[in-house]
């Protein structure tokens, strides 16, 4: 990105907040190949500007009976079924 001076990203679950000179900027929003990603730009001046971002599926994955295969065990290894 020729004209960016810097790149930032932030996971956060919660609302969040950014201090910056007043201007335009460009926001990416993305969450993985399931959702559709947004892109828009920001203009901000001397008032506080607040936004939410929504992200919407693209595809259900779901309901075409995928399911991610992620498994995850918490216990003792003598809990585990062998």
């Amino acid at each position: 990105m020729p004209q960016s001076k810097e790149r930032h990203t932030t996971l956060s679950a919660h609302p969040f907040r950014v201090g910056h000179p007043a201007g335009s900027y460009r926001i990416e929003v993305h969450r993985g190949k399931e959702y559709l990603p947004i892109e828009e730009t920001l203009t901000t001046g001397s008032e506080p500007v607040q936004r939410a971002f929504r992200l919407r599926w693209w595809i259900d994955m779901t309901s075409r009976g995928w399911f991610s295969g992620k498994l995850i065990f918490i216990g003792a290894s003598s809990d585990r079924p062998m």
